[in-house]
This record gives structure tokens, sequence and C-alpha cells, in this order.
């Protein structure tokens, strides 16, 4: 998709009127699916990078580019949290249960705290109609068998897995337009 990007911007350098508006929008997507393709490396991928969950925020806001939902964004000493890299990958897949909560949009918001066992974060997803789906809600929390874990599923399914593998599990609370997720993430030993 780099390839279309960049083709597209040579084009449209030459071109006039709609064809430079088409192109635009070419491009707008191409960038898009590369934010998409980056995302899902790291939430998924067999090595994730250590990053800081500023950088967890920057992922996920280029994921949802161009969609309803919108980040707080992070500041202070949760900004420079460094969680391990299976914690940067659950803090992901949590941005995925909360952004998937938000049908009609609205806003998430991550908070951190740093504590003996690791780093506290909380992911707060706010907005009209804000509800976990049953079926998600029981792949993250491993009730429902993996032969029966639909696409729409696998990334909370993976977040129970990964919390698990962790020594812990996601807490999940739902009430009226808010969806809270929190989980303890081991920090980056490299990073220490």
């Amino acid at each position: 998709t780099g390839a279309i990007a960049t083709g597209a911007e040579l084009i449209a350098e030459g071109s006039a009127g709609a064809d430079a508006e088409a192109l635009a929008l070419i491009g707008q997507s191409a960038r898009q699916a590369n934010a998409r393709i980056a995302f899902f490396r790291v939430v998924f991928g067999a090595n994730a990078p250590a990053q800081t969950l500023a950088d967890v925020v920057s992922l996920s806001e280029g994921m949802l580019a161009g969609g309803q939902v919108r980040f707080v964004p992070l500041s202070g000493a949760a900004a420079r949290a460094r969680p391990a890299p299976d914690g940067v990958r659950l803090a992901l897949a949590l941005v995925m249960i909360g952004a998937g909560a938000l049908a009609r949009g609205g806003t998430v918001h991550i908070e951190a705290a740093e504590m003996a066992e690791g780093i506290g974060v909380s992911l707060t997803a706010t907005g009209a109609g804000a509800a976990v789906k049953p079926e998600i809600a029981a792949a993250l929390e491993g009730s429902r068998p993996p032969d029966a874990i639909s696409p729409r599923e696998v990334h909370a399914f993976w977040a129970g897995i990964l919390a698990g593998s962790m020594g812990g599990k996601v807490e999940l609370a739902a009430g009226e337009g808010r969806v809270r997720l929190a989980a303890l993430l081991p920090r980056d030993q490299g990073s220490l």
C-alpha cells in the first residue's frame, strides 16, 4: 500500500480538478490501510516492539482514523509508561474492545498508574449506547471455546489470553454510555 500512496501522490502532481481529488482519496485510503496494518502487526504480531503508552495511542489513532471514535490525549507519566511487549499487545487489544463498544462513536481515554506490581491501565470508552456485546465479554473472560470464536471476537479472546499469560485478567465494567476495561501490565525490563 505504500507504493499506492506514492504513486497516487505522483499522479496528483500532474493532474487537475476531479482527478486530483480522486487521487487524494486514493492516497488517504492507502495511508489508512498502512496505519491499520501497522496496528495489527503489533497487536497480533510475533515481535511487538517496546513502546510507550503514547505510542499505543498513536497506533490506535491511525487505525481508527476517519471513524467516529476519538482519543483523549495522554499526558505526563501515563504517556511515558513503557509496558513489556505483551502488555503493549494487550493495551492495543483493549483499544479494539473499547472502540468496538462505541457503535455510534465516542471517545476513548486511557489512564495509567505506576504500581509496585506493574503498570495499571484503565481504558474508558464513552458514547451514546456504549456497550460490550455478550459474546465479546464471553470471549474476553475465556468462557467460549476457541472453535466458537468468530472473527469479530478474536481480539477479545486474544486479550484474555494475553492477560492470563501475564498472571492476570481484564476487568470489564459497563454502565450507561460507558465501558471501562482495566488490566495490570508488566513493565518493559529493557527500559529499567
